[in-house]
């Protein structure tokens, strides 16, 4: 396969998630170009009784591996996203972590939501992601490198580790700052670097062998250290640049940009 800069056009990254709560059970689901996958959330009101994850679609080959490990958070008490679980997500496919979480914050609120995030391709490390909930802007975040640097609260936070926030922010806002923090990292997919590793990839080096150089271990369920040896990659990127309402199409309760902002408008 010839070299490419990039495995997808140059553009923009987008993710949508949609959350509907119905009686005794949260429906969420998430697409972007390398992900698709959905988690039903079962409760009682109080506590998480059962929870039931699809990977439709996938980056690497081990991700199978990680809804089973999501069992952990049966029995756990509904809560916002800004408090903990007491696990680690890094143990777990971080996607499917964090839509139980979203999904346990919105079971509590019995509130729906639909969060649509844009990252354009960076230029000189440099970019402005947002974030919509309901199709209204909420935020959005100039990035240098791996720090956000401006506007204000959230000039300084640092994307990588564990997040710090400005003190007085609401748990409202922290959902969404969650959620449009954790793009920066998958946004990585559009990035020359992906294309370098399918080149790799077809030359015959092992994927684990990239990762470990990478100094990743330890990042996912897929990247731990009894696991990233049998990763690899699937290489089945979708680019949504241009057509950023397709994404997750068919899902029960999505709705576009114009028909959020049209009900938004009556």
């Amino acid at each position: 396969m010839p070299a490419a800069p990039s495995p997808l056009p140059h553009g923009a990254f987008h993710r949508r998630i949609i959350v509907i709560p119905e009686p005794g059970r949260v429906r969420v689901a998430m697409e972007d170009e390398s992900h698709c996958m959905e988690v039903t959330v079962l409760h009682d009101g109080q506590r998480v009784i059962d929870i039931q994850p699809v990977m439709h679609r996938i980056p690497w080959s081990t991700c199978p591996g990680a809804p089973a490990k999501l069992k952990e958070l049966v029995g756990l008490s509904l809560r916002r996203m800004n408090q903990s679980t007491g696990f680690d997500a890094k143990e777990h496919c971080t996607h499917l972590f964090d839509l139980t979480r979203l999904a346990m914050a919105r079971a509590l609120l019995n509130a729906p939501v639909q969060y649509d995030v844009a990252m354009p391709d960076r230029i000189d490390t440099e970019t402005r992601a947002e974030i919509l909930r309901d199709g209204q802007p909420l935020m959005a975040w100039d990035v240098r490198g791996w720090i956000v640097t401006g506007p204000d609260p959230f000039t300084g936070h640092a994307l990588r580790g564990a997040p710090i926030w400005p003190q007085g922010i609401d748990d409202d806002t922290i959902e969404a700052a969650l959620i449009l923090r954790r793009v920066f990292m998958v946004a990585l997919v559009r990035e020359p670097n992906a294309a370098r590793s399918r080149e790799k990839t077809d030359a015959g080096f092992p994927p684990g062998s990239q990762l470990r150089k990478a100094g990743i271990v330890g990042q996912c369920f897929s990247f731990q250290d009894d696991t990233i040896d049998q990763a690899s990659l699937l290489f089945n990127w979708r680019n949504f640049a241009e057509r950023r309402d397709q994404l997750l199409t068919g899902y029960p309760g999505v709705r576009t940009i114009a028909e959020m902002a049209k009900a938004k408008a009556s």
